[in-house]
């Protein structure tokens, strides 16, 4: 837009600049696009744009920028939870939909219908004490008259009941760099301070002895 100051789509310029090899700027707008994308509820299309830019950073053999890794996730972690669902794979599903909730600003339009799908899966999962502090989460004013009039009464009436028992732990299994056992979905590793791969289709951290 330069020459005719008429913005152009950011798709192009993203586009060149992944042609030309400047994976940098790569990376920039494809935050930003993936960002434009979030905002208006199309994750599906921000998850494409930051995989992609993923797969020609480790084509080029470059470091992971932590922002672009940590969106990747998030979205990655969002979709699985939807399949996860559908399979009745309650506790997978609401392992990745805790994952998402903790981190439920990246989700701006759908923030009430996400976090009342986690306390519907935490209840089903029998994650009473997470179904619980979401629900209170939920019934906060600038949540509670955008709750689905079928789900409210639930919600409301899980928010009431304090849950005073904690729920089962996590499995543990070990951390890929330094063998330390972890919460098998945790992304961190408190031992090695590393942000750890993800299996792409259970969200849990990798394991060396499932590694292909």
């Amino acid at each position: 837009g330069e020459t005719d100051n008429i913005p152009k789509e950011p798709q192009w310029t993203f586009k060149l600049y992944r042609a030309i090899g400047n994976v940098k700027q790569a990376v920039k707008i494809a935050i930003n696009i993936s960002q434009q994308e979030q905002e208006i509820g199309n994750y599906k299309m921000a998850h494409n744009i930051l995989l992609d830019t993923y797969k020609d950073i480790k084509m080029h053999s470059l470091k992971i920028p932590f922002d672009l890794n940590y969106k990747l996730m998030n979205f990655h972690s969002f979709q699985l939870a939807k399949r996860l669902v559908k399979m009745g794979n309650h506790m997978g599903a609401a392992r990745m939909l805790i994952r998402v909730s903790n981190n439920i600003s990246q989700f701006p339009s759908t923030k009430v219908n996400i976090l009342t799908t986690t306390v519907a899966e935490c209840t089903q999962a029998g994650l009473k004490q997470a179904a619980y502090q979401f629900a209170c989460i939920l019934v906060r004013p600038e949540y509670i008259n955008d709750v689905n009039p079928k789900f409210k009464k639930k919600v409301e009436a899980t928010a009431r009941k304090p849950v005073k028992v904690d729920d089962d732990p996590e499995p543990l299994s070990a951390c890929p760099f330094c063998q330390f056992q972890i919460p098998e979905t945790q992304l961190e590793c408190p031992q090695c301070k590393n942000n750890l791969p993800f299996c792409i289709a259970s969200g849990k951290h990798m394991i060396l002895s499932d590694w292909t």
